[in-house]
């Protein structure tokens, strides 16, 4: 993982700035996971489990499609994963200044 140096070297978000700043922030969120990317611009990612597994008939899906594996069924990469959405909140929102955080925020 980065060192405090580098993570503090990267620039607060301003529209003045945003190319460069969405590049920097891409490299930097795939230096941690290879998918963290993917939750920004596709949102959390979800572990999915098929019908013919082990699901209530409450889960079951219609037509075979996948659903939504219930969470006290993760393991702990699917856990890893999942949190992944936490951990991308958490580093954006130290790199997006006071200013952006209150239109965020409301």
């Amino acid at each position: 993982m980065a060192d405090g140096n580098y993570i503090n070297s990267l620039p607060k978000f301003s529209i003045e700035n945003y190319d460069i700043w969405k590049i920097r922030m891409k490299a930097h969120l795939n230096s941690y996971h290879d998918r963290m990317w993917e939750v920004i611009t596709k949102g959390p990612i979800t572990t999915f489990t098929t019908p013919n597994t082990a699901v209530t008939g409450a889960q079951r899906a219609v037509g075979g499609q996948e659903i939504p594996r219930p969470e006290d069924q993760w393991d702990d990469k699917q856990r890893k994963i999942a949190n992944l959405d936490n951990i991308t909140q958490n580093m954006l929102f130290h790199y997006i200044g006071d200013a952006q955080m209150g239109n965020i925020a409301q």
